[in-house]
């Protein structure tokens, strides 16, 4: 399937709703200058890049070997139904997005894809989202929410088929070891998955630069 072919994909299925892809308007170079004087990157530089809202465009960046996950979208005003690949592009002055961009520093992860482990669940206090409830109404008689975003989870992972999925924070690697464990989940053979702190908490940017550098390694070589 090509680059072009995925985003319609996606698109096709009203996936973009809920993603994203790892491009911003800052380059490495950028990045290096922010971490060695200390320098404030404006926070809308981390929208979406414009450049990139024309399909085939984006076709020439998107990367299909990674996929990120976040548990949840978060209860902001983040316009998830515009079809402008928004999440994970937060502007606002609180906004942690910025914490994405130094996990890309230094790997050939930039363009991956960018989603929420469970669809339709605005919620900022991950503590509030019940994981173990969640993957038992996975298994429930009928259908339901959860099931729902199950089977829009499987359906990215369907598409994209990538080396390395990146899980930010405990509660998404939990909830993806429980789906695992029961069997709810199908990967592609061979993939990687690796956890990492929430881009929004815990290190600092120079220690984030150096977390997915060894993967980047592993799949991409020097």
């Amino acid at each position: 399937m090509s680059n072009l072919d995925v985003i319609k994909e996606i698109r096709a299925n009203h996936l973009d709703q809920y993603s994203s892809w790892a491009l911003y308007d800052i380059d490495d170079a950028r990045l290096k200058e922010y971490l060695d004087q200390d320098k404030k990157i404006p926070n809308e530089n981390l929208a979406f890049p414009a450049k990139y809202q024309n399909d085939e465009a984006l076709a020439n960046k998107i990367n299909t070997d990674a996929m990120f996950y976040g548990l949840n979208v978060a209860a902001r005003n983040i316009k998830t139904d515009s079809g402008d690949w928004e999440n994970f592009h937060d502007t606002r002055d609180k906004s942690k997005d910025l914490g994405i961009l130094f996990d890309l520093y230094n790997t050939k992860f930039r363009g991956a894809y960018m989603s929420d482990v469970f669809k339709d669940l605005p919620e900022t206090e991950s503590k509030n989202v019940k994981v173990s409830q969640l993957v038992k109404d996975m298994q429930a008689d009928g259908d339901n929410d959860a099931k729902k975003s199950l089977r829009l989870l499987q359906k990215e992972i369907d598409i994209i088929k990538p080396k390395i999925i990146v899980l930010y924070g405990a509660p998404s690697q939990d909830a993806f070891d429980k789906m695992i464990k029961e069997n709810l989940l199908n990967l592609p053979e061979g993939v990687k998955i690796v956890g990492r702190h929430h881009y929004s908490m815990g290190e600092k940017y120079d220690e984030k630069a150096t977390k997915l550098v060894k993967e980047s390694k592993e799949i991409y070589g020097e």
